[in-house]
């Protein structure tokens, strides 16, 4: 087969499910071990599907979700290293072009060069998935605004200070919603007076007014009596928690998104650098996909009640 060539076409999963499944099954399944349970994931009837042919025969497959993330390659093994994988990866991206400013996926450790030679960095540490060492990474094609607009629009802070003022500003800026994703509700940023006082201000906006955060480590703040946890039990109609469900446990990033349009976001939640951003829909969209996949997997946290009583 050393002249054998071969072609990428965009699929559907209606259609070519039956193909899909039988390369990813070979491919993870078989050869990798991957549990079938976690293969088939429920999300493919939403996703953009690609498949790559040799004459007729099926050879490889990937697919896309709606909020930019690439991921499910799988190549036949007597077809690896002939340029399937990157012509499946260079069809992915050419098609997020339209819609997004970027993707991301979780690369298997050993193919983490594969995808750096189309420009994607790593993004946060190493993690395991299904058995198999992972490095998220991540692809931007553009900036959401103009470059004159730049230092405008786009708001850059460092420091605890810092990030506490673009946090009580994006707050102060809430309508409908706020969402946070966070490993341990970080006490020096959200159980502080004035972030408090914000969130009453905002409850009061509206009976539809929404708080929902996501907890890593419920025990961490529980244990030292947060503040926002206390103003749950208060507004409980207004303000739900719930304990991340453990598979998304890994990711390294934290953030606070309101109205699904402008975010806070620290790319290493231990760290005190953040971008405050109100312009950029694409990435606030995204955020807000992934905060309500992850938000329908989790549960309520347990032990409040008894604490705050």
């Amino acid at each position: 087969m050393g002249t054998a060539t071969y072609h990428i076409e965009v699929a559907t999963w209606p259609d070519d499910r039956t193909n899909i499944k039988s390369i990813r099954r070979k491919v993870f399944v078989i050869e990798q071990g991957v549990d079938s349970k976690i293969e088939w994931d429920g999300k493919d009837s939403q996703c953009l599907h690609v498949l790559a042919y040799h004459n007729d025969e099926i050879i490889g497959t990937g697919r896309m979700q709606a909020n930019g993330h690439i991921g499910r390659l799988a190549v036949l093994s007597n077809w690896r290293g002939r340029g399937v994988g990157k012509g499946m990866v260079s069809a992915l991206i050419q098609a997020a072009q339209r819609d997004h400013n970027f993707v991301y996926l979780n690369a298997q450790v050993q193919a983490i060069g594969f995808y750096e030679s189309f420009g994607f960095v790593a993004d946060g540490a190493v993690f395991m998935e299904a058995g198999i060492p992972h490095q998220r990474m991540e692809l931007h094609f553009r900036e959401a605004i103009s470059n004159e607009d730049l230092s405008l629009e786009i708001k850059d802070h460092h420091g605890i200070e810092d990030n506490y003022q673009a946090l009580i500003e994006l707050c102060s800026s809430a309508r409908r919603s706020i969402d946070i994703f966070t490993p341990d509700l970080d006490r020096r940023m959200l159980s502080r007076g004035r972030f408090i006082n914000v969130l009453k201000e905002f409850i009061k906006i509206s009976p539809k007014s929404r708080v929902r955060a996501l907890v890593h480590q419920p025990a961490i703040p529980i244990r030292y009596d947060h503040r926002l946890i206390e103003l749950s039990q208060d507004y409980s109609s207004y303000i739900q928690l719930r304990e991340t469900n453990p598979e998304y446990n890994h990711y390294p990033y934290s953030y606070v998104l309101v109205d699904a349009k402008a975010y806070l976001y620290r790319p290493h939640a231990a760290e005190y650098s953040a971008t405050l951003e109100f312009t950029d829909n694409v990435r606030a969209r995204h955020l807000h996909n992934e905060f309500d996949e992850i938000w329908n997997l989790s549960d309520s946290i347990s032990g409040i009640k008894r604490l705050f009583i």
